[in-house]
């Protein structure tokens, strides 16, 4: 009976740890999203998302097919935005820039300083990585954990991505990325792919109202084996 009790016991120890590990991953890649201008809200992945910029007229979506764009180069003089190959690093598709209040729409801002994602839903989720576009230092950070990683980009139409892992974000929390041309701040740019994982609440009760009434058992079993005796 003892041995039985304890493996009941150890039943509902690996369930609750078990419990803690559902999680998902949600990918804001900005895809299949237009509209967006000055400080804004978007929905990707169910997820409501807010977005703000440093300047310019803040934040746009960039498509890199450049589909409908005009200019010289058919990008709105901006095909230094456009991936040498679509999907490198996870860059395809709308990419998120600062427009630039002096030039086509859409069209990236050359003195970004910043582009600022906030969590607008009651969820909580672990930022996981990001991709960038376009030649500069991109420096990620949240405002919990202060700069998480950095990548420097060398020439137009290149791409990279980078990889780290944040605090546990909530409603309110948000997530930026800092542009920098050399040591200094503001600069030209695009992000795309922000990759999180979404934590699953850890359903505590029932395993915990297991693991109570198996130490019940257990204390009966003992103060009946000591009134035998």
């Amino acid at each position: 009976m003892f041995s039985r009790v304890m493996k009941v016991a150890a039943v509902c120890v690996a369930g609750m740890g078990a419990s803690a590990a559902g999680a998902s991953t949600l990918v804001l890649d900005f895809d299949g999203t237009t509209g967006i201008s000055g400080s804004s809200t978007i929905i990707d992945e169910g997820v409501t998302w807010g977005l703000s910029s440093s300047g310019g007229d803040g934040p746009a979506l960039f498509d890199t097919t450049c589909t409908g764009y005009g200019g010289s180069d058919g990008c709105n003089g901006d095909a230094d935005l456009v991936p040498s190959v679509q999907g490198e690093n996870g860059v395809a598709g709308f990419v998120l820039i600062q427009q630039n209040s002096s030039a086509s729409v859409p069209n990236d801002d050359p003195f970004t300083e910043w582009l600022e994602i906030t969590i607008v839903d009651d969820i909580q989720v672990v930022w996981d990585s990001v991709s960038f576009v376009d030649e500069g230092t991109y420096v990620a950070s949240t405002n919990l954990d202060g700069t998480l990683g950095s990548v420097t980009i060398a020439s137009d139409n290149q791409t990279d991505q980078l990889f780290f892992g944040s605090s546990v974000l909530g409603q309110g929390d948000s997530v930026r990325i800092t542009f920098f041309n050399g040591s200094s701040i503001g600069a030209s740019g695009a992000i795309d792919n922000l990759s999180f994982t979404a934590v699953s609440e850890v359903p505590l009760p029932a395993p915990a109202l297991l693991l109570m009434g198996a130490i019940g058992a257990l204390t009966g079993v003992r103060r009946f084996r000591r009134r035998a005796a």
